[in-house]
């Protein structure tokens, strides 16, 4: 899975999801509905119970490699990934496709679409981040620090870490204390799309 995309950095496109019951049902339930997606075009490779990850051909802003992968950082907690070649410049002899500035965007709208399919509690566009980088933890995962209810986003928001990413969106019924000054707009049922800084 690694080389599928070679280089980077990354753009990273994140969610979080919580779920208590059989992981493999759970992650096949994900995957189920990842190829189904409208921005999928291919799918080069298949998960199998020891790699949760696959790669995918991919039309955002253009036709492009992605990747795909499942982690879980907490107990009954996981991040869900993209990965795409984030640097401005194609790569033609790799077959990567740059994205430019005002190309990422279309990939807050593919969170946004990813929203109203899984509806979940966190999710983010960032360069090099993930969601797990809105936590206030140093802590390698797997580890109690990263469940949800440990999060406090407006502490997170105090201390600049939007400033890290491009995008956040918020599922305000997880996080009903939740406010913001920063620009923002709603999206669906209880979501709210935050405007970090575009790099």
């Amino acid at each position: 899975m690694d080389q599928w995309i070679k280089g980077g950095p990354y753009l990273e496109v994140s969610f979080m999801l919580e779920h208590s019951e059989d992981k493999t049902k759970f992650v096949s339930e994900i995957t189920d509905k990842i190829r189904k997606i409208p921005q999928k075009i291919e799918v080069k490779s298949e998960m199998t119970e020891k790699d949760f990850g696959m790669n995918l051909i991919m039309n955002i802003a253009g036709e492009r490699k992605g990747m795909f992968g499942i982690k879980e950082v907490a107990n009954n907690t996981y991040v869900c990934n993209f990965c795409f070649f984030g640097s401005v410049d194609d790569v033609p002899e790799w077959g990567q496709k740059g994205i430019k500035l005002n190309e990422i965007p279309k990939f807050a709208d593919f969170l946004c679409s990813l929203y109203e399919i899984f509806n979940f509690p966190l999710g983010a566009v960032a360069i090099e981040n993930d969601c797990l980088s809105l936590f206030n933890s140093k802590e390698g995962w797997p580890n109690e620090d990263y469940e949800l209810k440990n999060l406090d986003l407006n502490n997170s928001f105090k201390k600049g870490m939007p400033q890290l990413f491009e995008y956040i969106l918020i599922n305000k019924s997880y996080f009903p204390k939740f406010k913001t000054k920063m620009e923002s707009r709603n999206i669906g049922k209880e979501g709210i799309l935050v405007k970090g800084k575009i790099i």
